[in-house]
């Protein structure tokens, strides 16, 4: 009985560390991105996963994520979606760290 109580614990660690790595890898490529003229962003989804739009020239993915829409809790997938209006750099940093963990 122990040692699947250490088991899941550390699978659950894994777990974390994974979202945690992917997350930041994201906040890395994106940093590397050139900031939209209008600083107005969209999250909606592509291939399954979270896309980074510019608001205003939806034709083509700035970036699209590691972050897996079916990790997401339903209400933020449903948000992603429909596409989740951002403003701002930081905001979208911060937003992204918080879909990825």
């Amino acid at each position: 009985m122990r040692m699947k109580t250490v088991i899941r614990a550390a699978l659950s660690l894994i777990l974390v560390a994974t979202a945690l790595v992917m997350a930041l890898h994201t906040l890395a490529v994106l940093r590397e991105r050139p900031v939209t003229e209008s600083g107005a962003y969209l999250l909606a989804s592509s291939s399954g996963n979270v896309a980074v739009y510019d608001r205003l020239d939806r034709r083509r993915a700035l970036e699209v994520t590691d972050i897996a829409l079916d990790s997401l809790r339903e209400h933020d997938r449903q948000l992603i979606e429909q596409g989740l209006p951002v403003d701002g750099r930081e905001a979208l940093m911060e937003l992204l760290e918080d879909l990825g963990s």
